[in-house]
């Protein structure tokens, strides 16, 4: 049982959580596991500030759709609640969103926001959402988890800003400086510099084996990076695809909604549950994809943070607006598995030297 009295579903600690979906490599870098501790530690650090009492609170939209990063977020966020034995009391995402319920559920808690990157304008349903959350609970502390900001319009920053202001009790985490530059120029709230929450997933291992030199997980959606769109010719070995998959995703929607759930639970837990269990095949899917290539080249954040918990050597693109690059400057640009291109061409000589790198160590194990 947690802090609150409800049945911890994915474990009393970090060991028994969402984290273990995979089996932990049985031979780790130390350099990298030193790294990614250390983000789970500042993870830890400043939630655990603004967060010192959890025993009633709201965890709303969840993210219900198709993007693998968003799914490794919110198991991110389930495992840091795991360990500190507590659970929401109130799910939602944004579309089955009921504020009377909410009150009903957490009369005076706060109100936790997933992470990711739709703090903006690209995305407009979620920030209506959240704009949403911040009107009708002005007596409420609001808790954005880690996001990425970008307006493309002032008229929507300025909008945001005075939502921020008329309520007063807003908390917002980001990811990159470039968004921590945005909100306390625009913002008038606490913001603070947080690594994204599925980094506290920690190590993963691969759950299959290479298939191929080279998979290139590149974006099809409008964050797409005209450099990623780039009319050039991929590497003969290369496997491209996205894991954007509509029709998929409605099917493992389908499995999961075919297992039974804990009967012994109440509506809320078991909503929880459901919740939980499909971002882990969400994220189960995302991860034999990255792990099918000895490299990885992708333009997606998440392809990044997944590619550094299963020590999958990668190259990344940028997105459309520097999301990609700005989180690697401020979190992850010391390992060793990541590099940084500025388009393809750039992003192919890397895989290269790399590939020749690894047959020149392979040549010297024979020797």
């Amino acid at each position: 049982m947690g802090a609150t009295g409800h049945v911890i579903l994915s474990g009393q600690s970090r060991a028994l959580t969402m984290r273990n979906i995979f089996q932990h490599r049985d031979q780790q870098d130390p350099e990298e596991m030193t790294l990614i501790a250390g983000l789970e530690d500042r993870i830890e650090t400043m939630l655990g500030q603004v967060l010192p009492d959890l025993s009633s609170f709201a965890l709303v939209d969840f993210p219900k759709h198709d993007n693998v990063g968003d799914s490794a977020i919110w198991l991110g966020e389930v495992a840091y609640l795991a360990a500190r034995g507590v659970r929401p009391s109130y799910v939602c995402t944004f579309g089955d969103y009921a504020a009377e319920e909410l009150r009903r559920s957490v009369p005076d808690g706060p109100i936790l926001i997933h992470g990711g990157g739709n703090f903006g304008d690209i995305w407009p349903a979620h920030q209506e959402f959240r704009e949403t959350l911040l009107a009708q609970f002005p007596d409420r502390q609001i808790i954005q988890l880690p996001q990425s900001l970008h307006f493309g319009s002032d008229e929507a920053l300025q909008r945001t800003a005075a939502a921020i202001a008329r309520h007063g009790k807003f908390h917002l985490f980001v990811r990159d400086r470039r968004s921590y530059d945005i909100a306390t120029n625009a913002f008038d709230c606490p913001v603070e510099l947080c690594p994204d929450s599925a980094l506290y997933l920690g190590p993963l291992a691969r759950p299959v084996k290479p298939s191929t030199d080279l998979f290139c997980l590149m974006r099809t959606d409008r964050e797409r990076n005209d450099a990623s769109a780039a009319a050039v010719e991929f590497p003969s070995e290369a496997v491209i695809g996205d894991w954007v998959r509509l029709r998929r995703h409605a099917r493992t929607i389908n499995k999961v909604s075919s297992v039974p759930l804990n009967p012994f639970l109440s509506a809320a837990d078991r909503k929880y549950q459901f919740f939980n269990a499909l971002a882990g095949c969400q994220l189960r899917r995302g991860a034999q994809l990255l792990s099918s290539g000895r490299f990885v080249l992708t333009d997606r954040l998440h392809a990044h943070i997944i590619a550094l918990l299963l020590q999958i050597p990668h190259v990344v693109l940028d997105n459309s607006y520097g999301k990609v690059s700005g989180f690697v400057e401020q979190w992850t640009s010391a390992s060793k598995l990541v590099h940084v291109a500025k388009d393809l061409p750039g992003a192919f000589a890397i895989y290269r030297a790399a590939k020749q790198d690894s047959w020149r160590q392979q040549a010297a194990k024979v020797a």
